[in-house]
């Protein structure tokens, strides 16, 4: 062990067994040296606790020796004939001073479901993002972001892999991500960052492989499998508590907040635009369906900002902010009726695809610039990396560094999104001028805009030549699927002959989560 080295561990009672009332847990930490085996903690969980217990040892009396750590666990001595327990240990780490006070922090926050056309937003006379615009005129900001799915296993994979859904393979939170993909996580773990990740909801599951690499890994999950609400005041207040005491060690710090997302439920003192005399509500009931949730969701996203202000402020009066990397994006927005549905997971239009991206870091992200170059979420692995001038990864995007320099990539490109509905395959690329979408193995065409003159992909183009051109680009990204699927066949392969395991299988409340969210049968 190094030097004023320290053990960080947290205790816990299974949150599902606590229902059937288990028996109190005797938990215990043991180090075993060449020399002695002693007991360096012992705690009792009662068989109701609600909550973690953080742990933090000392382990300077071992600095310089090899150790074992042993883990141990039992059943109270009181307890009941035939009674049980099922106590928790949570995210073992050992710390110790490193070398690397040089390096930038990184802050990823990502309000899922958050549209790119309502930041910056006005309502009623007053902005619904006022901190976030605060924050972006101190950034440069991505004005042509699109996530690569539009759900948030997917997208959100694509952004902690650089792959497209068709490479990392993780479309759905009963996925697994294969074990030879690096993550964000993992790449900054082993160049020693410390890691930590607050999450609400099953759709960036633990077992999906989210939680590689992270020091911590927290899921906000509700006790009702049924709810999908938010709880970001909660989600950031944890994200603050673990930064405590890190102001030695460089860290990565991941921030998912399900509050924009349905059911949009805000406080009251911010759902300010549920009546607007201006705007009556129609007597048709999908219609005012349509209108009600649009005004609930812009309240959500007042709320939201009013959370991330409180988050900003927090790092800024800690001193942590000027050295800190801050991107916020997120992993697709919602539609209102814009091309006749309610929601997100069904279709490829700007509404769902336009994500908001924005990179603090005065050294590298010039203040104040905008970039109107499309971007795409598999591109932010790739520009952390070289900003932090760490080795490049096998990716589908790329370094966006060259944008921030005031240069262009100096070759056209398209930017990809796909999606399975219920009509099969969905397809989309975008390039700097125009969109095109295709459904189908045979790739037929279902619309084709100009973005210079529709932005919101209300016209579509009856152009051969322009469809042509659209399934050109998409047949390079169907190369990309069929090219990383025969590679992750015969990895997969091989991982088997090794004596790998098999991916586990889905839990009930999981399960039940992703039907209650649409994202399941």
């Amino acid at each position: 062990l190094p030097t004023n080295a320290r053990l960080e561990v947290a205790t816990a009672m299974d949150e599902v067994a606590r229902a059937l009332q288990p028996g109190a847990a005797r938990l215990r930490v043991e180090i075993e040296s060449a020399s002695e085996r002693k007991a360096v903690l012992s705690t009792r969980v009662p068989g109701d606790r609600p909550h973690w217990e953080e742990h933090t040892i000392d382990l300077s009396e071992f600095a310089g020796k090899e150790v074992v750590f042993h883990f141990i666990s039992t059943l109270v001595a009181e307890s009941e004939p035939g009674a049980f327990t099922a106590p928790l240990w949570g995210s073992p780490t050992i710390t110790a001073p490193v070398q690397g006070a040089g390096k930038p922090n990184i802050l990823v926050l990502s309000p899922d479901t958050l549209r790119a056309d309502y930041v910056g937003m006005e309502r009623k006379g007053r902005s619904l993002t006022p901190n976030l615009d605060r924050l972006r005129a101190r950034s440069t900001v991505f004005r042509n972001a699109m996530t690569t799915y539009p759900s948030t296993t997917a997208s959100h994979m694509s952004l902690f892999t650089g792959l497209y859904p068709a490479s990392h393979g993780t479309n759905h939170a009963g996925k697994r991500l294969p074990e030879w993909i690096p993550t964000i996580a993992t790449t900054l773990a082993a160049d020693k960052y410390a890691t930590a990740a607050v999450t609400e909801n099953a759709m960036l599951n633990a077992q999906s492989g989210f939680m590689r690499g992270f020091d911590s890994y927290r899921e906000q999950k509700s006790d009702d499998v049924w709810s999908s609400a938010g709880a970001i005041q909660k989600t950031f207040d944890d994200g603050l508590a673990w930064l405590q005491g890190r102001s030695s060690e460089p860290f990565f710090l991941f921030l998912h907040t399900y509050q924009v997302h349905y059911p949009y439920t805000p406080p009251p003192e911010y759902d300010l635009f549920r009546d607007d005399p201006d705007v009556p509500l129609p007597e048709d009931k999908a219609q005012r369906n349509i209108i009600e949730s649009e005004r609930a969701y812009a309240a959500e996203v007042l709320y939201t900002d009013a959370q991330v202000g409180r988050l900003l402020d927090a790092l800024e009066s800690g001193g942590s902010l000027e050295n800190t990397i801050v991107l916020v994006t997120s992993d697709h927005g919602e539609e209102f009726g814009e091309h006749g549905a309610i929601g997100h997971s069904h279709a490829l239009h700007a509404e769902v695809l336009n994500i908001p991206m924005s990179l603090f870091f005065p050294p590298i992200a010039p203040p104040g610039h905008s970039i109107e170059t499309p971007v795409s979420l598999v591109d932010v692995l790739p520009t952390l990396l070289d900003i932090l001038e760490l080795p490049s990864m096998e990716s589908d995007g790329r370094s966006l560094r060259p944008l921030l320099e005031g240069n262009d990539f100096g070759e056209p490109r398209a930017i990809y999104a796909q999606n399975f509905s219920e009509k099969g395959s969905q397809w989309a690329a975008r390039t700097s001028s125009h969109k095109f979408i295709f459904e189908g193995e045979d790739l037929n065409p279902v619309a084709v805009y100009d973005l210079r003159f529709d932005p919101g992909e209300q016209d579509s183009l009856d152009d051969e030549e322009l469809a042509r051109e659209g399934r050109q680009w998409v047949q390079i990204y169907k190369d990309l699927v069929i090219e990383n699927m025969t590679a992750a066949m015969e990895r997969d392969a091989a991982s088997r002959s090794d004596g790998a395991t098999e991916p586990a299988a889905v839990d009930a409340d999981l399960a039940n989560k992703l039907r209650a969210l649409g994202y399941a049968d």
